[in-house]
C-alpha cells in the first residue's frame, strides 16, 4: 500500500475552508443558477486573480511577462462578458508595482498591455458601429436611470413611472428634441446611446445631484445594504445573516493581515473589493443586489478564511490549559 498522504499545511487547510466559503456563498449560488453574464465573466476574473499572485511571484523574465499577459487578458475577457472590470487593471497595476522588487516595470507593462489595447479596440469598435467612443453605455444609463432616478425619486416622492419620463424630456431637451408625451419607457431609447446623448445623460444626472445634494448622500445607505447585505429571491434572514458572518469575518481577516504588516497580501485583497464597491454606489444604489460584490467573492472567502482561522486558534489557546 502507497504511504498515506501527508497532512495538509495551515496554508492549505486555509485554501481550503476559503473554497468552501466561496462554494456556499448563496448569492454565488444564486448568481450561477441563472443564465447571465455574471458566471463567465466571475469565471474569467478569478484566473485574473490566479494571474496576478502568479505574477507577483513569477522569477525569471519571461513568466514575468507571460503571467502578466495573462491577469491582462483575463482582467479584459471578464470586462468583454460584463463591464463592471473593465479598469480594475488600474489598481491592479499599481499593486504589482508596489509587490514587486525585481522587473518590475516589465511586470507592470505586461499587465496593462493587453488590458488597456483590449479596451481601447473596443471602444473603437463602439465609436465605429455604435457613434459612441465609449467602453459600454450601461455606467451612463445607470448614472441617470438607476442613480439619478433613486435621489429624485425620495427627494420629489412622485410615482417612479413619472421620475423617469420627467429624466428622459430633460435628455431631450439637452438634445434640443421637442417630444411631446414622453413616457417612462421612453428611456429605452436611451440604453444604446450615443456621444452626444451619453454628455447630456450625464449632465441631467449630474443636474439632480446637484439640486438635492443631501436625498445624494441618503440614497448611499441603501446602496451599501443592496450591495453587502441584500440577495435577490432569498429569505431575508439568510440574507442577512450569512453577508454580516461573511462581512465580519473578512473585515477581522483584512485586519490581521494589515496588524501583521503584510501589506501587499492586505492591498491585494482590499483593491478590488474598493474598486467595485465604489464603482456601484456612483452609478447604482437602487437596481442592484449582492450581485455587484460576487465579483469578489473569492477575495473576500480567503479574507473571511484568515479571520476565521484566527479566532478560532486564539480561542482554542485561551481555553487550553496553562
Amino acid at each position: 500500500f502507497p504511504p498515506p498522504p501527508p497532512p495538509p499545511d495551515s496554508s492549505q487547510k486555509l485554501a481550503l475552508l476559503a473554497a468552501c466559503i466561496a462554494a456556499i456563498d448563496p448569492t454565488s449560488i444564486r448568481y450561477s443558477s441563472v443564465l447571465l453574464a455574471e458566471p463567465l465573466a466571475n469565471l474569467l476574473l478569478a484566473f485574473g486573480f490566479v494571474s496576478l499572485m502568479a505574477l507577483k511571484q513569477a522569477g525569471t523574465r519571461r513568466t514575468v511577462m507571460v503571467w502578466g499577459l495573462l491577469a491582462g487578458g483575463f482582467i479584459i475577457l471578464s470586462a468583454l462578458t460584463r463591464p463592471a472590470a473593465y479598469l480594475l487593471w488600474i489598481p491592479m497595476a499599481v499593486w504589482i508595482a508596489f509587490a514587486r522588487q525585481r522587473w518590475r516595470a516589465l511586470a507592470v507593462v505586461s499587465l496593462v498591455a493587453l488590458a488597456f489595447s483590449g479596451m481601447m479596440l473596443w471602444k473603437q469598435h463602439n465609436a465605429v458601429y455604435l457613434r459612441n467612443s465609449s467602453f459600454s453605455t450601461a455606467g451612463t444609463f445607470q448614472l441617470l436611470y438607476v442613480r439619478a432616478a433613486s435621489v429624485l425619486y425620495q427627494a420629489t416622492s412622485q410615482d417612479i413611472d413619472t421620475v423617469y419620463a420627467t429624466l428622459a424630456s430633460r435628455v431631450e431637451e439637452r438634445l434640443g428634441n421637442e417630444i411631446p408625451n414622453i413616457t417612462a419607457n421612453w428611456r429605452h431609447r436611451h440604453l444604446a446611446s450615443t456621444d452626444e446623448m451619453q454628455a447630456a445623460m450625464t449632465e441631467v444626472a449630474l443636474d439632480i445631484f446637484r439640486e438635492y445634494p443631501l436625498y445624494y448622500l441618503l440614497t448611499i445607505p441603501v446602496g451599501l445594504y443592496r450591495t453587502l447585505l441584500e440577495i435577490w429571491t432569498f429569505p431575508i434572514w439568510i440574507s442577512i445573516g450569512w453577508n454580516t458572518a461573511l462581512l465580519l469575518a473578512a473585515t477581522y481577516g483584512l485586519w490581521q493581515f494589515i496588524r501583521q504588516r503584510r501589506w501587499v497580501e492586505g492591498m491585494f485583497l482590499l483593491l478590488p473589493c474598493a474598486y467595485f464597491l465604489m464603482g456601484t454606489l456612483l452609478v447604482a444604489t437602487a437596481s442592484i443586489d449582492t450581485r455587484a460584490r460576487v465579483m469578489v467573492t473569492p477575495l473576500l472567502a480567503v479574507m473571511a478564511a484568515q479571520g476565521a482561522v484566527y479566532w478560532l486558534n486564539r480561542r482554542r489557546a485561551a481555553s487550553a490549559p496553562r
